[in-house]
């Protein structure tokens, strides 16, 4: 009976440490596997933290990429629309003359009579004369100028004396040009005082057309020739003393420009 208490004790003994033994195990792997389990996550958290930082960056550098990209494309754009804006837009040289452009104008001249009897021979009733004038013109546009001009002509006669006329005349100038060189087309209407001897007649009529051709030496100054064509008439209360007489001029001019 004894010996059978002493197996039953023994064998709860060791029934109990085995049980023991296996919770510790147990306890142990279970403790094993959360630490596992931990790492794991862990390593997972830290793993998606690293993934996170370089998508952020593959985020960040592609970001900066799409701006450098949009950055480039306005240069270009902006480039594209200078070029086309200077395709589009086409350089214009300044006119030699420009509206509000003014110039004054001095000329000497000789003066043929037309139709006071024979030229160059001795029938003629008038001999070669001369003339001076000055001028203020001014530019409506790089084209079209009206000015003032005052003259102050002789024309000796057969009997060594001495016609002089003093005429002031509106003028209205067409001007083209050709590189410096400058073409005046002028008209110019207006009246004169006419001195022979004792009489006088005023106020006289005067019509004037001129044509010249001038090279520009400057911004200041133009030099150049021009030919005229002048009507003066002389009208009387009696017909048979009415008279127009024409006269053909060649001139040296200088003007100057401001």
């Amino acid at each position: 009976m004894k010996r059978v208490l002493v197996s039953i004790c023994a064998l709860l003994i060791s029934s109990a440490l085995i049980f023991a033994q296996s919770s510790a195990t147990e306890s142990s792997t279970t403790d094993s596997k959360e630490n596992t389990e931990s790492t794991t996550t862990d390593s997972k958290d830290v793993s998606d933290s690293e993934n996170s930082t370089d998508e952020n960056k593959v985020n960040e550098k592609n970001s900066e990429d799409e701006n450098k990209t949009d950055d480039d494309s306005e240069l270009e754009e902006d480039d594209n629309e200078e070029e086309n804006s200077s395709e589009e837009y086409q350089y214009e040289a300044p006119k030699m003359n420009q509206k509000g452009d003014q110039y004054i104008r001095i000329s000497l001249m000789g003066s043929l009579p037309i139709n006071f009897g024979g030229m160059f021979n001795d029938d003629s009733q008038l001999q070669t004369g001369g003339m001076g004038t000055l001028g203020y013109h001014r530019f409506l546009n790089s084209y079209l100028a009206w000015g003032i001009d005052l003259g102050f002509g002789y024309q000796p006669t057969i009997g060594s004396n001495i016609f002089n006329y003093i005429p002031l005349m509106g003028t209205f100038t067409f001007q083209p040009t050709i590189g410096k060189m400058e073409f005046p087309f002028t008209v110019g209407v207006g009246g004169a005082v006419e001195n022979y001897l004792s009489e006088t007649y005023f106020p006289g009529l005067v019509v004037k057309c001129d044509a010249g051709m001038f090279w520009r030496l400057n911004p200041s100054w133009s030099l150049g020739a021009e030919g005229s064509w002048m009507c003066m008439p002389q009208w009387y209360s009696d017909p048979k003393y009415n008279y127009v007489g024409y006269f053909a001029e060649i001139a040296i001019s200088a003007r100057y420009h401001f």
